[in-house]
């Protein structure tokens, strides 16, 4: 039965969700800055860069994101900027910070002896921002 508590503990502990806040963007929209070469990873639901794109853009809005589980923010920030048309995003501030502790322990004792034992984890949260943008035609 303690193992069982173990699992479920641990699976807790493992699993999760993004929280995604969309902040749209309001005002005239400029001539923003790009860049004749960026770091982009293809691999998301909308490319990713690390740096300013190659192509004139327009802004949709930002995506802020954070979790205490193990998820890829970068994923989950591209599919909610997808969701409201854009056609990349721009990856901006991100943060890890300790925020607690999770512990578990058991011990049991019977005729003269005792036995028990901890384990004990840190607890992250992660925050990403990305800038939501749709490509000029």
């Amino acid at each position: 039965m303690k193992n069982i508590l173990y699992l479920i503990g641990l699976a807790l502990l493992c699993c999760g969700c993004a929280h995604p806040r969309w902040t749209p963007y309001v005002g005239s929209q400029q001539e923003w800055r790009t860049s004749p070469g960026s770091l982009a990873d293809l691999t998301y639901p909308v490319p990713v860069y690390y740096g300013l794109p190659p192509k004139p853009y327009e802004v949709l809005g930002s995506v802020h994101l954070w979790t205490e589980s193990n998820i890829d923010l970068v994923r989950a920030g591209a599919l909610e900027a997808k969701q409201h048309g854009a056609d990349a995003v721009l990856v901006g501030f991100s943060t890890t910070d300790q925020i607690g502790s999770v512990t578990f322990a058991n011990a049991y004792a019977a005729r003269g002896y005792a036995v028990g034992g901890a384990f004990s984890a840190p607890v992250f949260r992660r925050q990403l921002d990305v800038m939501a943008v749709k490509w000029f035609h």
